[in-house]
């Protein structure tokens, strides 16, 4: 990791990965948020779904982005269900219900950002 004043650079076998609570067979690292960066407006997880795996079905109080690195999701939500694969985005607005299932043959692979971040993630993740 490379820390110069407020800029932050760092590659993701940098960052330990953590199990994530109550998701199955899903892991996540932690690139920037609050407790590495100070940010106060964002998080950048990226995250690993062997075949099968998926998170439960929960909500973020703020807003979630996440893109789809490699692999293909079942989205569910309150207003819809979707397969979503390489190169697709998707954006979850406020405290609607959501949840990511790998349905395909390998694992699947995504960033996701949180804003604000959320600090139930930042006690989760491992030191820098």
């Amino acid at each position: 990791m490379v820390k110069t004043g407020g800029v932050v650079v760092r590659k993701v076998e940098e960052v330990g990965e953590v199990a994530l609570a109550e998701h199955v067979k899903a892991t996540a690292r932690s690139l920037f948020g609050e407790r590495i960066t100070g940010s106060k407006n964002m998080q950048l997880f990226y995250s690993k779904y062997e075949v099968g795996g998926e998170t439960y079905l929960h909500t973020h109080e703020g807003e979630s982005g996440h893109y789809v690195l490699a692999g293909k999701f079942q989205l569910v939500t309150d207003e819809g269900e979707w397969v979503v694969e390489a190169s697709t985005a998707v954006f979850i607005p406020p405290r609607v219900k959501h949840r990511f299932k790998n349905v395909g043959k390998t694992d699947a692979y995504m960033l996701a950002i949180f804003s604000p971040p959320e600090s139930r993630y930042e006690k989760t993740t491992s030191s820098p």
